[in-house]
C-alpha cells in the first residue's frame, strides 16, 4: 500500500456531516474529526503480497506455499526422498538423496512433477525443475 493511495484532500474532508463533526468538537474539546474513508480498502492477503514483493520474497514465498503442499505432490515415500532447493527465474532445485530415486524422476516423471507443482500451486510460476543428487 502506497502512501500515494491517500491524498491530502482527503484528510481534511470530514466522515461525518457538519451537524455530527461539531457535536464531536464539542464534547471532547477537539477540532479533530474523523477523516474520510480511503477509496481502496486492502485485505491481508493484498498487504502481505505487497510487503512480499517490496522486500523480493517473491521465490522464497512461492517454495514455502511448495513446500505446505509436498506430499500431495510427490507422494508419501517420495516426499521423503526428494528435497525443496531454491527457485530462481522461476527454475526449481530438487535434491534426491539416491541415485535410483534420481534416475527414476529424470526418466519418468519431471514433466509429471511440473505439472502436479503448478497444478498445486494455482499457476504456472514453474517453468523448469533441475534434479541434483544430494546425500
Amino acid at each position: 500500500m502506497d502512501n500515494q493511495d491517500y491524498n491530502e484532500g482527503d484528510r481534511k474532508v470530514p466522515f461525518y456531516n457538519a451537524s455530527k463533526a461539531q457535536t464531536i468538537m464539542d464534547r471532547f474539546g477537539t477540532d479533530y474529526v474523523p477523516h474520510k474513508r480511503p477509496e481502496r480498502i486492502f485485505t491481508p492477503g493484498q498487504l502481505i503480497e505487497g510487503i512480499i514483493d517490496d522486500l523480493g520474497l517473491v521465490d522464497e514465498h512461492k517454495c514455502a506455499m511448495l513446500e505446505n503442499h509436498w506430499e500431495s505432490v510427490f507422494g508419501k515415500l517420495l516426499a521423503q526422498h526428494v528435497k525443496l532447493g531454491p527457485l530462481e527465474n522461476d527454475v526449481l532445485v530438487l535434491y534426491v538423496d539416491h541415485p535410483i530415486y534420481l534416475n527414476e524422476l529424470r526418466r519418468f516423471k519431471h514433466s509429471i512433477m511440473l505439472e502436479k507443482i503448478n497444478q498445486v500451486m494455482g499457476e504456472n510460476m514453474i517453468k523448469n525443475i533441475k534434479l541434483k543428487l544430494h546425500a
